[in-house]
């Protein structure tokens, strides 16, 4: 992967992978490194905390698509778990707004689908 980073048109910052940024492919790849280097499970259990507090929003959002597409499981992982961390414990519009999403449905649509389903109250 180092190789097709260097090998990349830096001017347009574009890899030939579909789907995957050289931003995130970067970040994947300093995680691969350092996970590939054989350190102990806490330190790289630090290193994966410091990681993925680095990232946030497009930077977040675009590692975590790039990681599903390349398969890297433990990096995924890790990210995965970060999202979850900041989102537990926030309402459903505190989520929307976390993660810049507007709501899909009218309020009163939102308050009648509410109604119906018992679980969906917050």
């Amino acid at each position: 992967m180092r190789r097709l980073l260097d090998d990349s048109d830096s001017a347009l910052g574009i890899v030939p992978l579909p789907n995957v940024e050289s931003p995130a492919l970067e970040t994947l790849l300093r995680y691969a490194e350092f996970e590939a280097a054989g350190h102990g499970a806490a330190t790289l259990s630090a290193f994966s905390a410091e990681f993925a507090a680095s990232l946030a929003g497009a930077a977040l959002t675009e590692a975590l698509v790039a990681a599903d597409y390349l398969d890297a499981a433990s990096v995924l992982d890790v990210l995965c778990e970060a999202v979850t961390a900041r989102l537990r414990g926030l309402s459903a519009s505190q989520i929307r707004a976390e993660l810049g999403v507007d709501a899909d449905m009218p309020a009163g649509e939102e308050e009648a689908a509410r109604a119906q389903v018992c679980w969906a109250r917050a």
